[in-house]
């Protein structure tokens, strides 16, 4: 490349020294890269004489192609400083079903709506996604990263609640002590609490290994089964939280806290394009505003 540069600034200028002054290179330097690619094409490219320079029929034809390449190159350049600075262009997202639908999907939504010239593409799913070969620019993952070649960026900590359907519950009745649900049917999220529920208040600590009666891999599922009074289970506030308002679902045990769990962006490189770090940095600073405190 450096090659091309200077025998096109030859050619350009009709001189060698002329080229070394505008390259900031010495003759010597200049005179060894026609050499180089002379020796490269088998050729001569430029008939030098006393008085002054001309380009051969095989030197124009490397002077077209290496103008081109330097375009090209130009280009090429000035197309990856605007894609590491601007808005613009496509964004790929990964996150699971449950978070996806309930809180990424609708920040995107407005994520979208101010920056309108990103083309957003949003991957839900509770498998492990490839963010090489699926082309994800940031996955975002609760729980702690498994993947240490990934870079972690941490956004926030999810509350969990323990719940059930009031219609799960003997009337006005409610337990005071995590030993009291062993009379009720347990449900689990495959992933998290199938084998049991940690509990803590103050320096006591209890663990509830019932067996569960119903275990889903979706956090949604969860939802639509504890809703349909089939048993109890821990569940994010996020996805609880409506419910709870409107009495659909009541929280168990309220002076005993669950587990909170970390949420975090992940990137395959310290290197990213601005639009994948603005939306890494609003997510975070919308996630402070809905959240509730752990």
């Amino acid at each position: 490349m450096v090659a091309f540069k200077t025998f096109c600034r030859v050619v350009d200028r009709s001189s060698v020294s002329r080229a070394a002054l505008d390259l900031d290179l010495a003759q010597a330097t200049v005179s060894r890269h026609l050499q180089e690619l002379e020796q490269r094409y088998g050729t001569v490219l430029i008939a030098r004489t006393t008085r002054s320079l001309l380009i051969t029929p095989a030197g124009q034809q490397v002077y077209d192609y290496a103008a081109s390449v330097l375009r090209s190159e130009t280009e090429l350049a000035q197309r990856l400083v605007e894609d590491a600075t601007s808005m613009q262009g496509r964004i790929t997202i990964a996150g699971p079903s449950g978070f996806g639908h309930a809180v990424l999907n609708r920040f995107l939504t407005g994520f979208g709506a101010r920056h309108p010239e990103l083309t957003i593409r949003l991957l839900l799913s509770e498998r492990q996604v490839n963010l090489v070969e699926e082309g994800i620019d940031v996955a975002i993952r609760i729980g702690s990263p498994v993947d240490s070649s990934l870079l972690a960026k941490p956004l926030g900590m999810l509350k969990e609640v323990l719940v059930a359907a009031p219609r799960l519950l003997p009337t006005a009745w409610r337990p005071k002590q995590p030993k009291e649900l062993a009379s009720l049917p347990r449900l689990a999220l495959s992933r998290t609490h199938a084998s049991g529920i940690e509990l803590r208040r103050g320096k006591l600590h209890e663990v509830i290994d019932s067996a569960p009666i119903f275990e889903v891999d979706s956090s949604l599922a969860l939802l639509d089964v504890l809703l349909a009074g089939r048993g109890y289970a821990p569940i994010h506030h996020y996805l609880a939280a409506d419910a709870m308002r409107t009495g659909r679902l009541i929280q168990l045990l309220p002076a005993w806290s669950l587990p909170a769990w970390p949420v975090n962006a992940l990137f395959t490189s310290r290197t990213r394009a601005h639009r994948v770090d603005v939306f890494a940095q609003e997510f975070e600073a919308h996630l402070r505003d809905i959240l509730p405190p752990i």
